[in-house]
This record gives structure tokens, C-alpha cells and sequence, in this order.
């Protein structure tokens, strides 16, 4: 409230904070401080993040097996892709992911072009992002 009370008497600006992009400059500079283990408080958070690591687990498999041993992608892309899914599984248990699935991939591959997404990565990514959902449901259900 005061930042918004600030803005209206202080500024010919309109009051509004482009959250989109708030949350993606705070996740450009605090990612790497991030650890995934530190989340976890209770016994129920912690059977979340053993649903969600084995999940996370069979999707690099599902990764290797059909895009990686078959040099359909390398090791450099394989690295993105994971840091990318990491990135939408924080996003998924804070309340929601990007509209734009692109812009995670695009974070770890800051020379990616979305032309180049498009035509190289989209189908890949998204594969293996409803892989992911999958075996989330998956581990939910056994």
C-alpha cells in the first residue's frame, strides 16, 4: 500500500507494478542462492518434494532416452532444459508458471532467439513439460 500511495502523490505515473517482470528480474538474481531442500518445513512439504524430485528424475530419463542419446539435443541444451523445468516446478508450487512456457527456456538460453525456440525447442520443451505434469499426476495417484 505504501509503495502505491508513494507512486500516486510522488509521480505523474500510473500506480501499477508489472509483476511479470518483477518476479522474473527477482528470479534472475536470486535463482542461483536458491535450493530447492531449503523449501521444505514439514512432512507434508517434504512428500511434495519427493513427488516432485522423482517426477523431475523421470522426465530427465524420458529427456535422454528420446532426445539426448539420440543427438537430437546436446549436453549444453540438456542442461537448459533441466534448469528450465526446475524453474517451472518453483513457479508451479509458488501458485502458478509463466504464461509464455517459452520465457523459461529462454532464461537459460539467454542467445535463444524465439524464432530459433520455435523451430528447434518448442516441441521438445513442451513434451517433456506435459511429461512432467504427467508423472506428477502420477506419483499424486499411487
Amino acid at each position: 500500500n505504501q509503495i502505491f500511495t508513494h507512486i500516486k502523490e510522488n509521480t505523474d505515473c500510473t500506480p501499477a507494478i508489472p509483476l511479470n517482470a518483477l518476479v522474473t528480474k527477482i528470479k534472475q538474481i536470486r535463482l542461483f542462492s536458491y535450493n530447492i531442500s531449503q523449501s521444505t518445513k514439514n512432512g507434508n512439504e517434504t512428500e511434495i518434494e519427493s513427488i516432485v524430485n522423482k517426477a523431475l528424475e523421470l522426465t530427465y530419463t524420458k529427456m535422454y532416452e528420446s532426445y539426448l542419446s539420440k543427438n537430437k539435443i546436446n549436453e549444453h541444451e540438456a542442461d537448459g532444459i533441466k534448469k528450465a523445468l526446475i524453474n517451472v516446478i518453483i513457479d508451479l508450487r509458488d501458485g502458478g508458471i509463466n504464461p509464455g512456457l517459452h520465457r523459461y527456456l529462454l532464461e537459460q538460453m539467454p542467445e535463444l532467439t524465439f524464432e530459433k525456440y520455435q523451430k528447434h525447442y518448442q516441441n521438445v520443451f513442451e513434451y517433456l513439460f506435459k511429461t512432467l505434469k504427467k508423472e506428477i499426476a502420477t506419483q499424486l495417484n499411487d
